[in-house]
């Protein structure tokens, strides 16, 4: 089975995307959509929003400034999904508030950039011949 997941996806651009992939490769049935947000109750409100669509999107909590969080979605996908993850889409974003940034929610932003190790190569590697031909065939059919 093929992985794919889209932080912050529990409303607008990213909810959209969860929705196109979903609705696109779904149907090869070799694959697993994943919404992810921070907030538990608003993450699992958007996929019952896209069950009634007809879509089958799963839900995992990721707040992707929190290390622990990180690590425990990390844990997840490598327990369940041997091959690794196949899409990613860095969509979560973090919104500042008040003037003053703290050291925090600088070190917050960083995560924000480069998530963690594992999933930053992800990000930033050139997919390999066999990557690209196995997505591309998901899209011919």
């Amino acid at each position: 089975m093929k992985v794919a997941f889209v932080t912050g996806s529990n409303k607008g651009i990213g909810k959209a995307i969860v929705s196109k992939l979903a609705g696109t490769l779904q149907t090869t049935g070799r694959w697993d959509i994943y919404l992810t947000a921070r907030n538990v109750e608003r993450g699992r409100q958007a996929c019952a929003d896209l069950a009634k669509q007809g879509l089958d999107v799963k839900f995992h909590q990721l707040d992707i400034t929190d290390k622990n969080s990180r690590q425990r979605f990390l844990e997840f996908i490598n327990s369940h999904y041997p091959n690794g993850i196949n899409v990613a889409v860095n969509n979560a974003g973090i919104a500042y508030i008040i003037r003053v940034v703290h050291l925090s929610s600088l070190l917050g932003h960083n995560a924000l950039r480069k998530l963690s190790p594992l999933l930053y190569d992800k990000f930033t590697s050139p997919l390999t011949m066999v990557e690209l031909q196995s997505l591309a065939i998901d899209f011919v059919r």
